[in-house]
């Protein structure tokens, strides 16, 4: 609506000094567009830039952050030589650094830097170590390491340290890094799950091999989760025969279990009995319900449809999406109910139905539903962050924590997920 406004007396200066958009500015919206020559106009063409360089938009973003965020270091520079201050937060408490440290640019990290960064702001994310472990940059990682800048074991808002972040983001490399600074492995998350524990049941042969160095990392080979697995379980059950025979000198029960077998016997042994523990984590998990609602029999019952069948659902669908993008929740819910009734097999409805009962704060039918999108569709994402929300707010975190962390297998940059388990392990610790 502001070019009603405009009229034969407005200047180029007006329009950049007047304009905005939910608190953004025309300089906020160049910058972040990746055009250095719109960027460069304003810059030219506004007489009082010092009070638009550094303004904050509703979410409190400086163009200088939305500059990083576009990864444009010729805008970058030319914002800092125009006085850009680089350390005002967003409202998540996040500057620049952490931005640039997330996306992996060490150019524009030291750019940052050479302007006043300071590397030990910590956001509700953690420091810029943090952010770059939990992206897996490695690169970056390197640097502030080399550099000595942030302590490698300080947690993040949500309790986590920079280590467990990389893990989860699968970073072996990142990992590694922090190992060989001698970071601290015996950090227990909820459900007495270890940073040894992710490694081993994620492949990570190299940081599996640092960790069972130290007296600590022993200790976490010998921890069995609440589910009863020990790493080397976890590896079995993954198939990872290399962290298998790594593990086996330092697991104080296998060498008593099987003292007389060779190696490869005690492999194979355990291969086995991975395929055990697997399928019954599995059974466990998918019988679990706080209601002992019978979802494992609904979904298993689904039948298929036709065509038409589901044409008309997917009608209900987005009438259900349209009353859900107005907040109008309950009626969202019988539209999507209409749906269902219509197309079980439908993940999609089953997924919208659960935030809709979420958002209502019916948790009880939110994992119901969720529980069903899920054993529908196990290669979709967005089902285990269903899945998550729904534990989350029943206050089961442990249990949030394995369906976000099952998601991630699938989506490892799913940054809603990763929020999930940091909030879920953070909570989940404070509960214990």
């Amino acid at each position: 609506n502001y070019s009603n406004n405009i009229n034969h007396h407005t200047t180029i200066n007006d329009i950049i000094n007047e304009f905005q958009s939910e608190g953004k500015t025309l300089l906020h919206l160049a910058a972040g567009s990746g055009h250095v020559s719109i960027v460069q106009y304003i810059l030219d063409n506004c007489e009082n830039i010092n009070n638009l360089i550094n303004k904050q938009d509703n979410n409190g973003m400086t163009p200088l952050i939305n500059a990083t965020i576009s990864e444009s270091h010729d805008i970058m520079k030319l914002l800092l030589s125009h006085n850009a201050l680089v350390n005002i937060p967003n409202k998540d408490g996040a500057t620049a650094i952490h931005f640039a440290s997330s996306d992996g640019s060490l150019d524009r990290l030291q750019l940052l830097i050479k302007s006043g960064g300071d590397l030990t702001i910590k956001s509700s994310a953690g420091n810029a170590l943090h952010w770059a472990s939990g992206k897996g940059r490695h690169d970056i990682v390197k640097y502030l390491l080399d550099n000595n800048v942030v302590d490698p074991n300080e947690l993040s808002g949500s309790g986590l340290p920079p280590v467990i972040m990389a893990a989860v983001a699968h970073s072996e490399e990142c990992v590694c890094l922090l190992l060989e600074a001698n970071v601290n492995v015996g950090f227990i998350l909820s459900g007495n799950l270890t940073l040894l524990h992710i490694c081993a049941e994620n492949g990570m042969k190299n940081a599996v091999a640092l960790i069972i160095k130290s007296i600590d990392g022993i200790n976490c080979a010998n921890l069995e989760t609440i589910d009863g697995n020990l790493p080397i379980h976890l590896a079995a059950m993954s198939k990872y025969e290399e962290i298998i025979e790594i593990l086996i000198p330092v697991t104080s029960v296998i060498n008593d279990k099987y003292i007389d077998s060779s190696t490869v016997d005690i492999i194979n042994k355990l291969l086995i009995e991975g395929e055990e523990r697997l399928h019954h984590w599995h059974k466990n998990n998918n019988n679990k319900s706080s209601d002992n609602n019978n979802t494992n029999n609904i979904s298993e019952n689904i039948k298929p449809i036709d065509e038409e069948t589901k044409a008309e659902a997917e009608k209900y669908k987005q009438s259900g999406n349209t009353y859900y993008s107005n907040r109008q929740y309950n009626e969202a819910i019988k539209e999507y109910t209409k749906g269902i009734e219509l197309d079980q097999t439908n993940q999609v409805l089953w997924s919208n139905r659960s935030a809709s009962y979420l958002q209502i704060k019916d948790y009880q039918n939110s994992l119901k539903d969720a529980e069903i999108c899920r054993r529908l569709d196990p290669t979709w994402p967005k089902g285990c962050y269903r899945l998550a929300a729904a534990r989350f707010a029943l206050e089961l975190y442990e249990d949030a924590a394995v369906a976000a962390y099952e998601g991630l297998k699938l989506d490892n940059n799913n940054k809603e997920l990763k929020k999930i388990i940091q909030d879920a392990v953070k909570l989940g610790r404070e509960q214990h």
